[in-house]
């Protein structure tokens, strides 16, 4: 278990973060740039957030008002680390049109709607 302030989260909760899970790392090697490696970047980033744990934060499992006190500002921080690692893998021509939207749900339809 891992402990987060007070708060002690087991390593199978979709909520639980790994030392390593930290916004600067990029998960996968491809930069979405159009719709011309869409589908790749797609399944790519879907691969790894299903192996992290984290899918549920772009499918709509894990929504925030499912979680109340401290594990709703884990969600926050959960929700902020997968928006981060989704930046990472966009072009520095598609990442201003995501980097403002606080829910990574919305930046995952933002982008599906675009491509």
């Amino acid at each position: 278990m891992a402990e987060t302030g007070s708060l002690q989260i087991d390593h199978n909760h979709p909520l639980f973060l790994q030392q390593i899970d930290t916004p600067r790392i990029a998960l996968i090697d491809i930069k979405l740039t159009g719709p011309e490696n869409y589908a790749l970047w797609n399944r790519s980033i879907r691969m790894t957030l299903l192996v992290k744990n984290k899918l549920g934060f772009i499918d709509r499992t894990w929504l925030k008002s499912s979680y109340r006190g401290e594990l709703a500002h884990q969600w926050e921080q959960c929700n902020d680390v997968v928006l981060s690692w989704i930046g990472r893998t966009v072009s520095t021509k598609l990442y201003p049109s995501i980097i403002y939207t606080s829910d990574v749900r919305k930046v995952w339809n933002k982008i599906e709607g675009m491509f």
